[in-house]
């Protein structure tokens, strides 16, 4: 049903609907194909078209897309910077847990405040949004930001126990928030610059090679600290993550076109939004999918430095070799698998592509048994590499999933009143729930459970106690 706000156009044989009036007639980049003539929310006509789509190049969509980069590179270096920090400079173990908590609860609590800010429209006083839109100010400010705490996390003033934790805490909360706005554009904006269900599958292809790109980019140089953090390689490491950092300001001017109609007066107070969007029971549902996924992601993403240690009993320098490797695992398996799902996506399907995404996510039941089989018959840690590849087969097309879902939900609230735009209120909910399932107390509780059990079950097997 077009529920009063114009047209709408079916999109895909799953049922997902594009609604006519997330197409404004102020995106002028916008080419509309319809085969009949009618009305847009705001009243304007609809073109006699055949085909939506943003009018990008290839070319435009990469230099979009490259802005996925910088911010994941950063985010790996607050991500992984905790641990060296206290393996490999000497923090106090018992400050530094205080500071994650608190870094935990305070990045969580920024994606609501970021997104809400955004669509309060208030930098539009310095970059007018003529030219730069709601949200490319927003980038273009906190990927500079971003880029100076993130080189300057290994380059403490001091390497004193105690000032070293507060060093990590003032990088953190700097790089926190930034990042928090981050990730939040860059959901919002690929929402508004590409309006189909497919052209978002399209885009998102390209997005997971960026993704790629930039988690490498952030770890790879930590591997290099974690084998030796002399102040040299710490130094050149944090050359390399300012350098990285603002690489993603090649995307600033393709940021720059999203400039479709709102009325900010339409967003009310923060709460009220809150509110507003958690009653939307598609989004509700969407939500614990989400956080469901983070929690499973972030838990074996996190728990393979306890298998390699405690189990495998891998350490130094070999167990960063491994650790590539299986990065390099992982980028394999996403390069062959998505080229399937960019096919199954991009054109119209008559199956549920619900259930599709679902089944093949739920084949990933079997990783572990890949593992425990592998173990016994190749030397280790084949078995890790056949998990991981597993793992990844079958999670890859959740990101696909997600995107056309998301998408789906701002499109019905855009429908719903006219010229009112929330797409980082949204983006910014889906950020929080993954946050809790990434950064929760749930998951350090499984983590220091399969530790624990871990290095028991390595006793039992190799006869060695520790």
């Amino acid at each position: 049903s077009s529920r009063g706000a114009g047209c709408i156009l079916i999109v895909a044989g799953s049922g997902w609907c594009t609604p006519r009036s997330t197409l404004s007639s102020s995106m002028s980049n916008v080419v509309e194909v319809f085969p009949q003539k009618c009305e847009l929310a705001d009243g304007t006509a609809m073109p006699d078209t055949d085909v939506i789509s943003s009018g990008q190049t290839c070319m435009q969509k990469i230099q979009f897309a490259i802005a996925i980069v910088s911010p994941l590179a950063c985010a790996s270096v607050i991500n992984f910077s905790k641990d060296i920090y206290i393996l490999e400079l000497g923090a106090d173990v018992q400050v530094m847990g205080i500071v994650g908590t608190v870094l935990s609860i305070f990045g969580i609590a920024s994606f609501p405040l970021a997104g809400y800010l955004m669509d309060r429209e208030l930098l539009s006083r310095y970059f007018p949004w003529s030219t730069w839109g709601r949200r490319a100010p927003w980038f273009l400010i906190h990927s500079v930001v971003v880029a100076v705490t993130a080189s300057a996390v290994y380059l403490p003033p001091t390497l004193e126990p105690g000032l070293l934790s507060w060093w990590f805490l003032l990088c953190g909360l700097i790089s926190v928030w930034c990042l928090a706005v981050l990730f939040t554009t860059f959901t919002a904006i690929r929402i508004e610059l590409y309006p189909t269900k497919e052209e978002r599958s399209e885009v998102e292809t390209i997005v997971k090679l960026g993704a790629g790109l930039g988690n490498t980019f952030g770890v790879v140089p930590q591997l290099f600290i974690a084998a030796g953090a002399t102040l040299k390689a710490r130094a050149m490491a944090s050359i390399f993550f300012f350098v990285v950092g603002l690489i993603s300001l090649i995307s600033v001017p393709i940021l720059r076109t999203a400039r479709q109609e709102y009325d900010a007066s339409r967003v009310s107070s923060l709460f009220r939004e809150l509110v507003d969007v958690m009653s939307i029971p598609a989004y509700r549902h969407f939500l614990a999918c989400r956080l469901v996924e983070s929690f499973a992601t972030s838990t074996v993403l996190a728990g393979m430095l306890y298998y390699l240690t405690l189990v495998e009993r891998i350490s130094g320098e070999k167990r960063s070799q491994t650790i590539a490797g299986l990065g390099a695992v992982v980028a394999i398996v996403t390069l062959v698998v998505i080229v399937p799902w960019t096919q199954f996506f991009r054109k119209r399907r008559i199956v549920n592509t619900n259930a599709v995404c679902g089944l093949v996510c739920l084949a990933g039941i079997i990783s572990p048994v890949v593992l425990l089989a592998t173990r016994a018959f190749l030397p280790s840690p084949a078995g890790l590499f056949a998990y991981v590849a597993v793992q990844q087969a079958t999670w890859t097309g959740q990101t696909y999933w997600r995107l056309v879902a998301l998408g789906w939900l701002i499109d019905e609230d855009i429908q719903a009143v006219a010229k009112r735009r929330r797409e980082a209120v949204f983006a910014a909910g889906a950020n929080l729930v993954q946050g809790i399932g990434g950064h929760g107390k749930l998951r350090a509780a499984v983590q220091r459970t399969a530790g624990g059990r871990g290095s028991r079950m390595y006793g039992r097997v190799s006869g060695e106690h520790d």
